[in-house]
Parts: C-alpha cells; sequence; structure tokens
C-alpha cells in the first residue's frame, strides 16, 4: 500500500478572456471525491480565490511595480 499524500497545487491561467473563464468554468470547484466505493477515496478540491477583474487590476499594479513573484 503507498502513503497517502496531499499537494496544493497554484495555477495560473493566463490568455484571453473567453478561454480563462470557460478553462477556470469547467475546473473543480468545491471537492469531489473520486471513486468514493475505494478503501482510499481520492478526494480533489479547487476553489478560485479572486474574480476575474481584481486579478487583472493587481497584475497590472505588479508590472507597474515590477514583478514580484
Amino acid at each position: 500500500m503507498s502513503d497517502r499524500v496531499r499537494i496544493m497545487r497554484i495555477v495560473i491561467y493566463d490568455g484571453p478572456r473567453e478561454w480563462v473563464e470557460r478553462t477556470v468554468e469547467r475546473s473543480i470547484n468545491g471537492v469531489r471525491v473520486i471513486d468514493p466505493r475505494d478503501t482510499v477515496p481520492k478526494i480533489i478540491s479547487g476553489f478560485t480565490l479572486t474574480q476575474f477583474p481584481e486579478i487583472i487590476k493587481q497584475h497590472e499594479e505588479g508590472i507597474k511595480d515590477g514583478l514580484t513573484i
């Protein structure tokens, strides 16, 4: 039996608004249990942290002040 692990990934979507919105809309939002009948269920959680206008504003302000990442 393998060890159970948990990781957190941060994904940045950068592209045309229509594509980004469509891609985020299709991704997991909330908690999804994969094969709950399995003895060790696999769980994926996905959440959007902020809305698009705020993300764009923060990004633009970050570029003016110099990249911080």
